[in-house]
């Protein structure tokens, strides 16, 4: 499958497969601001955690969820999580993230249909925040943002204009 196939699935789920390339979290900093994209403060923290543990080699397929799968008040992280579970999707490492970030084309964008895609990965607690951190891509005038959010469990997402990126 060529790195840059998107599939959509009939449940509605978009897949992208992305292949990790031994990146740390230091080096996506530079990466990703050589390539124009603008990271605040708390993003570069979470990629400078001990959270973040890249890999070389592996083959993640990417699966993103719309928000608008999921009723009003169940869009909230623990449920969201246990949809994805049902689905056979996991949490994503920190670095599939970067990897969605770097791939995020304009198509891919159009297709998600969303303006906020959340990396459901295991929330980071950083110091300078006494809060659970995920990792999020915000889409504006045709720029996506890398910030960061509140991940915890009790998270609730109003707007159905979210999605949520798992792996299977």
């Amino acid at each position: 499958m060529n790195s840059n196939t998107l599939t959509v699935q009939r449940n509605g789920v978009i897949y992208l497969p992305v292949t990790s390339d031994g990146t740390s979290g230091e080096e996506w900093i530079k990466r990703l601001e050589n390539n124009g994209c603008k990271l605040p403060d708390i993003t570069k923290d979470i990629l400078r955690s001990e959270s973040f543990k890249p890999t070389k080699g592996v083959d993640y397929q990417i699966a993103i969820l719309s928000g608008q799968i999921f009723k009003d008040q169940d869009r909230v992280n623990s449920l969201i999580r246990r949809k994805a579970y049902n689905l056979g999707l996991s949490e994503p490492p920190l670095e599939v993230g970067c990897l969605f970030r770097e791939k995020c084309s304009p198509g891919i964008r159009e297709l998600i249909s969303s303006n906020w895609v959340i990396v459901m990965h295991d929330p980071v607690k950083i110091e300078c925040v006494d809060k659970l951190l995920t990792l999020n891509l915000e889409f504006d005038q045709g720029r996506a943002y890398f910030s960061a959010d509140y991940g915890f469990p009790s998270r609730h997402w109003r707007d159905d204009d979210n999605a949520f990126l798992f792996i299977k």
